[in-house]
């Protein structure tokens, strides 16, 4: 336990145009069971009122520290520049538009203190305007480490519900790059690679808002180029980082690979067929900064991997433009996601529930209460 004049946990805030949403966040932290708390707002110059309604709840309560601003620099720099100032034990980060349990904090801290941890990891509920949905993230990370050192390949977002001991990050240097994508990936996968270990606790909730105007929603003109500077800079950590072998392919595989080429790939527009020799090139000039060829993934019997080294980005773009790579959608019950004519997703609807399928392992399942069952799926 820290001195008296030191907090146990610094939460650091960006604030950036929420004005509808800060007032719900700042109940939440000020009427926190555990009080040995600072919460350090940083002012990220946006152009609404939200940073009078922090000023006026600092007014209120001596345990809010403001951090003015000059100009809008962006969320990644917004906390940083609240890690060079925090004083507790822990760091811990919350966005301005989330909410917490009021136990939250005291759950986190108790488990970290009892268990010597330099990383606590709590649970999330994802919040919509029509449901909320608590996530399973945590029963993921706890399979994973049965067969894994590297907690990461199961845990690839959502760093903002995790205690961090801020002696760590500091020792290592541990802070955000300046991206516009990512940039929280490459701090999480950092952290955990100089962690002492993770531990879990599933009674600390954090209520992740998720509405139209959220960062982590918004894709700028420059996300595909942040998107592969985050991949770079963590293949870059994990060649240094002297993890198992197995590991970092499994990370490549579960964290990198799939979600270039299940997701990230299908939000382009069109056909343009410059955009994707563009979007192969990078992933071939990713695999190879990070050392890897096809016959790693040996134990992966998708050919994904020996397309992309045996054909030219133009001839893959090709590929993807001209075969049935995008999802079809002929079938009312069930549908097909496929890359070069290879299945990678399926869809099955089920009534109002839709079960989602990535290389044959089940990965989600979506409730649409509100929706006919013989609609067809949006394209």
């Amino acid at each position: 336990m820290p001195s008296n004049d030191t907090p146990c946990i610094s939460v650091i805030v960006p604030v950036y145009n929420t004005e509808a949403y800060i007032g719900k966040c700042l109940d939440s932290l000020v009427s926190q069971t555990m009080r040995e708390i600072e919460f350090i707002l940083v002012d990220d110059c946006g152009t609404d009122r939200s940073m009078d309604i922090v000023r006026r709840y600092a007014a209120e309560d001596a345990r809010i520290r403001i951090l003015e601003g000059t100009e809008n620099t962006g969320v990644a720099q917004a906390r940083n520049r609240g890690m060079e100032t925090a004083r507790g034990e822990y760091t811990a980060f919350v966005d301005s538009d989330d909410w917490l349990a009021p136990d939250y904090f005291r759950l986190l801290y108790d488990k970290a203190v009892t268990e010597q941890a330099d990383m606590v990891k709590g649970s999330f509920t994802a919040v919509w305007p029509d449901r909320a949905e608590p996530s399973r993230m945590n029963d993921g990370i706890r399979q994973c480490l049965l067969r894994h050192s590297f907690p990461g390949i199961a845990y690839t977002y959502a760093f903002w519900n995790t205690l961090f001991r801020t002696d760590m990050l500091r020792r290592h240097h541990i802070t955000f790059p300046s991206l516009t994508h990512g940039e929280d990936m490459v701090f999480l996968v950092n952290a955990l690679l100089h962690a002492n270990k993770l531990v879990l606790e599933d009674g600390a909730v954090y209520y992740y808002n998720q509405h139209d105007g959220s960062t982590s929603r918004a894709i700028s003109s420059r996300y595909y180029d942040s998107l592969f500077r985050h991949y770079e800079m963590i293949a870059d950590l994990l060649k240094q980082s002297g993890q198992p072998r197995r590991d970092i392919i499994d990370y490549w595989q579960f964290a990198i690979m799939q979600p270039l080429l299940t997701h990230h790939l299908h939000l382009a527009d069109g056909e343009n067929t410059d955009f994707y020799t563009r979007f192969f090139s990078q992933v071939r000039r990713l695999l190879f900064r990070g050392g890897y060829s096809y016959e790693l993934y040996y134990h992966y019997p998708d050919p994904f991997y020996r397309h992309i080294f045996d054909l030219e980005p133009s001839q893959l773009a090709s590929f993807y433009v001209q075969h049935d790579c995008r999802p079809d959608f002929s079938n009312k019950k069930e549908w097909t996601v496929r890359i070069w004519g290879i299945p990678v997703a399926r869809f099955k609807r089920l009534g109002n529930l839709t079960k989602i399928r990535i290389f044959g392992i089940s990965c989600a399942k979506i409730h649409h209460p509100d929706m006919d069952a013989t609609t067809n799926p949006p394209s």
